[in-house]
């Protein structure tokens, strides 16, 4: 009897690309792959790349040329944002078959399989997973993509005009990973703070966590990066929730005015300081 065909996926980057990495080894799965175990050899080994800095494209560029050595004989496929940003670096990498973008999961899908993969096995969107593997809490992605612009960031490029995730189909995702034993699930996004701008109705930030925080069985409910200027009273009223962690990761790239203006940040180091004393009057009671 034939061997099941097994696979390995390397991530690299955010916690977002952690989901979008569970989402293609599900779609692995569905054409009939497993996961292969520690030590064990896989017959097809992904890397989902970062490109956020050139440290990241170095460490994709070795991850990639480092799997088809321990795995002789392996077919070795690249894709992520690194992927998209700049295919001709990866496929000059030894070892690498093919090179697919983040929104050409179906042809890597159809090059594993073969032959044309079957609908069902090819992720539709940016969103939905079954469960998280091994791991003892789980990520939520709600929101894709980025508008605003930042001078040094490639990501509006790479993922593309913001979209957000219906709330009702988060909180339904979120009941399901609790019905699989993961009480703890992290929210995560390109930028999670502007989670429902496109969508009708207004729901945001604030609305998505008060309503996640009243999934049954949930025990823990953590945020993902946030810019300053989206803290504010209704967020984290919603966070005065007896589930949700009391703690916000504000990014800070500089002191300075000057150079975040050069940056093109969102904020100014006034803000940064505003949101930073108005979080801890709210979260540290």
């Amino acid at each position: 009897m034939a061997q099941t065909p097994t696979y390995r996926i390397e991530t690299l980057g955010c916690k977002s690309n952690l989901y979008d990495s569970r989402r293609l080894a599900e779609a692995l799965e569905a054409l009939g792959y497993r996961q292969a175990a520690r030590g064990e050899s896989a017959d097809v080994c992904v890397v989902n790349t970062c490109t956020v800095t050139q440290a990241a494209d170095r460490k994709s560029r070795r991850q990639a040329s480092g799997l088809a050595r321990e795995h002789p004989g392996a077919r070795v496929f690249v894709t992520g944002c690194y992927a998209s940003a700049s295919p001709d670096e990866l496929e000059a990498v030894e070892g690498v078959e093919a090179v697919f973008g983040r929104s050409e999961w179906g042809e890597l899908l159809a090059a594993v399989r073969g032959a044309p993969a079957p609908a069902e096995a090819v992720p539709a969107g940016d969103f939905g997973i079954a469960g998280f593997g091994g791991r003892a809490r789980a990520f939520l992605k709600v929101q894709e993509g980025c508008s605003v612009g930042c001078s040094y960031c490639i990501l509006p490029r790479v993922r593309g005009r913001p979209r957000s995730r219906p709330l009702q189909e988060a909180v339904q995702e979120a009941e399901r990973l609790v019905e699989r034993g993961f009480a703890e699930i992290v929210l995560t996004g390109i930028n999670l703070g502007s989670y429902g701008r496109d969508l009708p109705g207004a729901a945001g930030p604030a609305d998505l966590v008060a309503a996640l925080a009243e999934v049954p069985g949930l025990e823990r409910l953590r945020l993902s990066s946030l810019q300053p200027a989206q803290v504010g009273p209704p967020l984290l009223e919603a966070m005065d929730h007896r589930v949700v962690c009391p703690h916000l990761h504000l990014p800070l790239q500089s002191g300075d005015a000057g150079v975040l203006r050069r940056m093109r940040r969102p904020y100014s180091p006034g803000q940064f300081m505003d949101a930073v004393a108005m979080a801890r009057e709210r979260l540290e009671r």
